[in-house]
């Protein structure tokens, strides 16, 4: 119905129309000659060069003596399970906790509807009964809508799939449910009236439940169960729960469904009898970075925090080696992109309503003598505008890059429209380092991408001042204006953190905040109590030491080279342009954090190791064989 609408094919004619005329313009010729120059100009440059030539690591890496020390514990381990792997995996395969999940879930659109209708059937009346038996009421005795849809369900007597043939709702469903949906012969291993007992058992224990706990808490309980066991049965379903839950759900849930997640795919590589573990150029740095950040807390002058804060990293570092070993399709990537996305401009329309709303006042983050005419910065599910910013500038250019290669107008239109609400939610942040990293990260964008954009890019920064409200002009060019309070108490700060760098440069103070907390008021200026740094640089380097800098950087360089290498080379246009866009993300982030400790908020320092993971998974969909076997 959309193709054939009268307003949507004018739109479509306009807007081919109106790049005709601008491929046959002179802007169009200036554009096309002024970018190749550039782009002339900067193939021949060393630098780019340097990135460009192979280096080799990964093969360097796994043949290295430190990679074989490594992993000798690794290989110890196996060789002393290898005689019972055999009959650890079927015990683990076949368990009977196990084995139920496997089958709920795989039977879950073969089931007929008449055993859902007996499961809330027994729930409604089980419920009405211990009310009239405690509380002597008779108003919801059977819970009569429940009851109605039960009996109507029960009435039926089809199984799902056969009732939702051809949807496409189902076709998703049971990509899921079974097993990718080519096991259209799959069925219940028990026999119906086993499966009719066993539905009215969970329904009589669920209405049991629910009397004694309050609604909220019950479905609270009910959805956690029903998470784990999906966890548990395909820890795929994990990986794409957390990435996209990061921008809406709390820490502490978020970080549980990452371990949960993490513990399935290790119980999943016991089952599995072919498992392959994927090698990227940066591992060895990262494994050198967790042993550095393991000696910085035993080291740490508040070990037990310090400790906490490590167990946190690896979590989310494991986490990373997760999605390596997960997103191994273009598809995949590709739905994880678009999971994030989507959440991701959920959360920035809320902090859109927070600023019409005006939720929060000046006072709270901004210097109302210097920005008298900022009312409203936005925090949205972040708690803090800066943190709401750090967050935007790492998402919004892997938005551009769905963008970017759609051929779906439609869906162009769609994806537009929601990096356009995330773009205005990041203006609405007031967040000066995030706005500036986030255009000088565009304009790298405008260079390797697409030559003709640059012209483009220029014009709408010229324009841009005539655009934007002046509150937004006055704070941006506020950068570096000693007189709001704001960025003189950072500086302060940042002073201080630099006198202790030169005491404890060689191995650091230990990491999180704790330890900054304890040292950082023998070193202070004006600002005399701070919780870190605010700079992410000076913040490593007193966390972890001269040592987890380097290793750090060393990280982050192979990181931009291996994309920067490969995207001149790939011919799939998305991965090539994701691969480009996820280094540019990166880079918006890092020149925030030049004035900003961005790794203060656990849920953006997880999606900092998404979006690596992420533009290492489509490096290696570049690179053929990367896997190392992992057979006992």
């Amino acid at each position: 119905m959309l193709k054939n609408s009268i307003i949507i094919n004018f739109i479509k004619k306009l807007f081919n129309r109106l790049s005709y005329y601008h491929k046959c313009s002179v802007l169009y010729q200036i554009q096309k000659s002024s970018g190749a120059i550039f782009i002339r100009w900067a193939t021949r440059s060393y630098i780019l060069r340097l990135f460009i030539k192979d280096w080799k690591i990964e093969e360097v890496w796994t043949s290295s003596i430190v990679y074989r020390f490594l992993m000798l514990p690794l290989e110890l381990l196996r060789v002393l399970t290898s005689r019972m792997k055999e009959s650890l995996n079927s015990t683990i395969k076949y368990s009977m906790l196990l084995k139920i999940i496997t089958q709920c879930f795989e039977c879950f659109l073969l089931f007929s509807t008449k055993v859902y209708g007996l499961c809330l059937l027994a729930f409604a009346l089980t419920d009405g009964i211990l009310k009239i038996v405690t509380e002597g009421y008779v108003a919801r005795l059977l819970n009569i809508e429940i009851v109605l849809v039960s009996v109507m369900l029960i009435l039926i007597d089809r199984s799902i799939k056969t009732l939702g043939e051809g949807s496409f709702i189902l076709k998703l469903a049971t990509d899921f449910f079974i097993s990718g949906g080519k096991s259209n012969k799959a069925q219940p291993s028990l026999t119906n009236k086993k499966i009719d007992v066993a539905a009215l058992v969970i329904g009589t224990l669920l209405g049991v439940l629910v009397f004694f706990m309050t609604f909220r808490i019950f479905i609270l309980a009910i959805g956690g169960i029903l998470i784990v066991m999906l966890v548990l049965w395909k820890y795929e379903i994990g990986v794409f729960f957390s990435v996209a839950l990061i921008p809406l759900s709390p820490t502490i849930p978020l970080l549980g469904l990452v371990l949960l997640t993490i513990v399935s795919f290790v119980i999943r590589q016991f089952i599995s009898s072919n498992f392959r573990f994927s090698v990227t150029p940066i591992d060895p740095f990262i494994v050198f970075f967790i042993g550095v950040m393991l000696f910085s807390s035993l080291t740490s002058y508040t070990q037990q925090s310090s400790l906490m804060t490590l167990a946190i990293n690896v979590i989310i570092i494991a986490f990373y080696f997760v999605l390596i070993n997960t997103i191994t399709t273009k598809q995949r990537l590709y739905n994880a992109v678009a999971f994030l996305l989507l959440t991701s401009a959920v959360a920035a329309a809320y902090g859109i309503y927070q600023y019409y709303m005006g939720d929060l006042t000046a006072d709270a983050w901004v210097d109302a003598t210097l920005f008298e005419d900022i009312k409203t910065r936005v925090v949205s599910t972040f708690g803090n505008p800066n943190i709401l910013g750090e967050y935007l500038i790492l998402i919004i250019p892997l938005s551009i890059a769905l963008l970017w290669e759609q051929k779906n107008w439609l869906v162009k239109l769609s994806v537009m429209g929601l990096t356009a609400i995330m773009i205005m939610c990041l203006v609405y942040t007031s967040s000066r380092g995030a706005w500036l990293g986030f255009v000088l990260a565009i304009s790298m964008f405008t260079v390797l991408r697409d030559k003709r954009l640059l012209i483009l890019y220029l014009i709408g920064l010229f324009f841009i001042p005539f655009i934007l409200p002046t509150s937004i002009i006055n704070r941006f060019t506020s950068i570096g204006n000693l007189q709001d309070s704001s960025l003189a108490y950072r500086l302060s700060i940042m002073l201080g953190s630099l006198k202790m760098v030169k005491d404890y440069w060689p191995s650091g103070i230990g990491l999180g905040i704790e330890p900054f907390k304890l040292i950082y008021p023998q070193y202070s200026f004006s600002a005399a109590y701070a919780q870190h740094s605010h700079s992410f640089y000076i913040e490593l380097l007193l966390e972890t030491g001269i040592v987890g800098f380097l290793v750090f950087m060393g990280m982050l360089l192979v990181f931009f080279k291996s994309i920067l290498s490969h995207y001149f080379r790939v011919k799939d246009r998305f991965i090539s342009t994701f691969m480009l866009m996820s280094g540019i993300s990166l880079i918006g982030y890092l020149i925030h954090g030049i004035a900003e400790y961005i790794w203060y908020n656990n849920r953006v320092l997880l999606t900092f190791w998404v979006v690596i993971a992420l533009g290492m998974a489509a490096y290696k969909l570049t690179v053929g064989d990367n896997e190392v076997e992992m057979n006992g």
